[in-house]
């Protein structure tokens, strides 16, 4: 009721009326009630502005904070940080990542989804530093999951991602193994490049052998053991 009571609202560039001044951008959800801003409020200075109105670059007078979902106009121009992986922008103190090299500003998709961070040393960076030959990160591109730097990838135990120059399969060393088991990889590049793991993994399962062998001597004495004490008890009976 109070919402239908309010007055007209204009925007306060163009001064041209708004449709919808008070319609709420709803945020989150709390025992069925919504908690929001209006669509064409700024945060701050509590001025209306229309979508229409744009600055000499031909941005919008409302800026969206990609992590809070405030809205800032120009003349307050909170939302001024901006993520050193992708053009959105942010409020001061919503980037909650840094660049490992170079100590820019990351934001959570492009932390978690895009750049970062290595699964071996935890470090990340931000898509300038990434190209980087030394610390560049890749991703597996058969499971996506899979995240290795490229000096992590190379050291030994660590299942790093390498790419192929054959075929560009880029894919970490268990999805890339896998594939090439199944017969769903012939590339022999990649054969080639799995095949020291291989070459471990049998040793492995010779290793396993061997000590399931033994485990099956240590049962049989066990059995024979076994046995001789009841077929005594039997005798004694």
């Amino acid at each position: 009721e109070m919402m239908e009571n309010r007055g007209a609202a204009s925007c306060s560039k163009c001064h041209q009326t708004l449709e919808h001044p008070y319609q709420p951008i709803i945020m989150c959800y709390d025992d069925e009630r919504d908690y929001g801003i209006q669509m064409s409020t700024c945060h701050q200075c509590l001025k209306y502005y229309c979508a229409n109105c744009t600055d000499e670059d031909g941005n919008t007078y409302l800026n969206d904070c990609y992590t809070c979902e405030r809205r800032y106009c120009k003349e307050c121009c909170a939302t001024k940080a901006g993520c050193a992986s992708c053009p959105s922008k942010f409020c001061p103190g919503c980037l909650h990542h840094n660049c490992t090299n170079c100590n820019a500003e990351m934001c959570d998709f492009c932390y978690l989804e895009d750049f970062g961070p290595c699964d071996e040393c935890k470090l990340n960076w931000c898509s300038e530093c990434n190209g980087i030959d030394d610390l560049y990160v890749r991703h597996c591109h058969t499971c996506g999951v899979s995240r290795c730097c490229r000096e992590c990838s190379e050291k030994e135990g660590v299942n790093g991602v390498h790419k192929c120059h054959r075929c560009d399969l880029q894919s970490c060393d268990e999805c890339r193994m896998k594939e090439c088991q199944n017969g769903n990889n012939t590339c022999p590049f990649c054969l080639q490049m799995i095949a020291p793991l291989l070459f471990k993994e049998i040793k492995r399962l010779k290793n396993r052998n061997r000590s399931l062998g033994r485990r099956i001597q240590t049962l049989e004495y066990d059995k024979v053991m076994l046995q001789t004490r009841l077929r005594g008890v039997e005798n004694r009976r």
